[in-house]
């Protein structure tokens, strides 16, 4: 499909090809723009993307930090004693500055971030510890029974 324009007495022909032409020609004679374009564009495109997952992993590293703090403590408690507290239903533990029973185990509420919840099931032979936050996330369950290896999340 061809198109005309005419302008000043001048007519431009003006073509897919001959499009593709000009723009190789454009290329094959600026390789150095042409490659800092591409460049620009190829770290551009993804860069919006990039910046909001990295705003989603901030707001839910309290909830995991939490998470990591209640369940090491609790595989302290599990380790110490021999035992898993068997508690019915579920212990929620908020942030403030008592402390929650899970069972025979007390969870020093300053454990759990601002913002955070921190929910803690058992059954006598496992525990599990989750994690939901003011911006509607929730942490995957982490469980033990007090057998298996675990290091301390503040180092």
């Amino acid at each position: 499909m061809a198109v005309c324009h005419r302008r000043a007495g001048a007519s431009y022909d003006l073509t897919v090809s001959s499009v593709r032409s000009k723009m190789r020609d454009v290329v094959l004679a600026h390789p150095v723009i042409t490659f800092a374009l591409v460049g620009l564009l190829l770290v551009a495109v993804p860069y919006p993307f990039a910046v909001r997952m990295d705003e989603r992993s901030d707001r839910m590293r309290p909830m995991y930090l939490s998470v990591e703090e209640v369940t090491f403590a609790l595989f302290q408690a599990v380790r110490s004693s021999g035992e898993v507290p068997d508690v019915a239903g579920a212990v929620t533990i908020e942030h403030g500055r008592g402390r929650a029973a899970v069972g025979e185990v007390e969870i020093r509420q300053t454990m759990v971030r601002r913002g955070v919840v921190v929910e803690v099931t058992s059954n006598g032979e496992e525990y599990c510890v989750t994690g939901r936050n003011e911006h509607g996330d929730t942490a995957v369950p982490d469980c033990g029974d007090g057998q298996e290896e675990r290091t301390s999340p503040t180092g």
